[in-house]
């Protein structure tokens, strides 16, 4: 008998200290980067950081920027001229020749999916007539977006003591260049047949393929940065963006910042369709012109309590009546700690007619209303 219950002790005691419900290896691990962070995407919250001020070396995740001031300053039906220079650049290259000529479209293909340093000197010379003062294009487009931490020399991100950002301004640089929408598909493609010479290619980044809710965005190595990444995913309307900077675990490290991230964030409805409202007089309107939020209105609620969002309305300042039900007159600048991250356009919800007044009289509201546009 005292056999048998000191078996059964050593059963419940092995059970107890080889089983804790609470604590899983993934909530306890490690993120081997010297620089990362998660971020919300729409609030810029960080969820998870490690030194994401850190100045450092960025290799091709630089690109993302490059592929930002290219699609905003040039059309992608344009063909550019490959130089002798972009040609001979040093580092990851698809290997187009001097004297090629290929659209704007594939070579940004070429940069974001195989990482093309030949393709970002193309560009840049190309779109700013040097690489120089393309870099000067990056660095104003940076400050605009909000980066305090960055500095570029260069398209591709070859080594330079002057070509530095964190992983903080990488977030936010991704987080910019996802709203458009060129961008985010090109970076979101597993494969892609070129133009250029009927060239098939496939993406670089690996995590496009390792879990569904991946959607971009650069991954970028020299021996001097070290392997480098920037990921972005999508799950149950919430994105968020991961970078880790000299990172030789980068894969497993993201899919570890997303599994916990995607555990704490989740997305709220802050106003439907039409539900904000704001009234405003129109002239020579008959009556007030209410305008309404044309699209859902969606925050985040992230560790179950809400994020603060600022709304603040920006109309037209002169519109004239008659005014035409659903046309434009503004709208909502949604803020989140003096950021903002949302604009909705603001519709006129029922059309308004014009008072009866003397051609005279509206000839010169128009004329006061032209002159007041010229002076604000």
């Amino acid at each position: 008998m005292r056999k048998f219950r000191f078996f059964v002790f050593l059963i419940v005691f092995l059970f107890m200290f080889s089983y804790s419900p609470l604590i899983s290896p993934s909530a306890t691990a490690e993120i081997s980067a010297e620089a990362y962070v998660l971020i919300e995407a729409s609030s810029k919250t960080i969820l998870d950081s490690g030194a994401p001020h850190k100045k450092m070396e960025p290799a091709s995740t630089t690109k993302i920027l490059t592929a930002l001031v290219a699609i905003e300053n040039g059309d992608l039906s344009s063909v550019f001229k490959v130089s002798k220079n972009a040609a001979e650049v040093e580092g990851s290259q698809l290997g187009i020749e001097a004297g090629d000529e290929i659209t704007l479209d594939d070579l940004l293909h070429i940069l974001l999916m195989k990482s093309g340093n030949d393709a970002a000197v193309t560009i840049a010379e190309n779109i700013a007539g040097s690489v120089d003062a393309f870099a000067e294009m990056m660095n104003e487009r940076a400050e605009k977006i909000g980066c305090e931490d960055s500095h570029f020399t260069n398209p591709h991100g070859l080594s330079d003591e002057n070509h530095y950002t964190s992983a903080y301004d990488l977030a936010l640089i991704a987080a910019e260049a996802l709203k458009n929408d060129t961008f985010s598909e090109i970076v979101s493609k597993k494969q892609h047949t070129l133009s250029y010479k009927n060239l098939s290619i496939s993406n670089s980044n690996r995590l496009l393929k390792m879990n569904d809710y991946f959607c971009g965005v650069k991954t970028g190595f020299t021996k001097a940065a070290g392997r480098c990444l920037v990921s972005s995913a999508i799950q149950d309307g919430v994105t968020l963006i991961a970078v880790t900077l000299n990172d030789a675990n980068d894969w497993d490290d993201h899919l570890l910042l997303m599994e916990r991230g995607f555990e704490r964030v989740e997305k709220k409805l802050l106003w439907k369709a039409g539900e904000y409202k704001t009234e405003i007089s129109l002239l020579n309107g008959e009556r007030k012109a209410v305008y309404s939020n044309e699209k859902d209105i969606y925050g985040v609620i992230i560790d179950g309590g809400e994020v603060k969002y600022d709304i603040s309305v920006n109309m037209y300042p002169i519109i004239f009546a008659p005014a035409e039900a659903s046309s434009y007159g503004g709208y909502l600048s949604v803020s989140c700690e003096g950021r903002e991250i949302d604009r909705i356009p603001l519709i006129l919800k029922e059309r308004v007619e014009a008072n009866d007044v003397p051609g005279n009289f509206k000839l010169f509201l128009y004329n006061l209303g032209k002159l007041l546009k010229m002076l604000l």
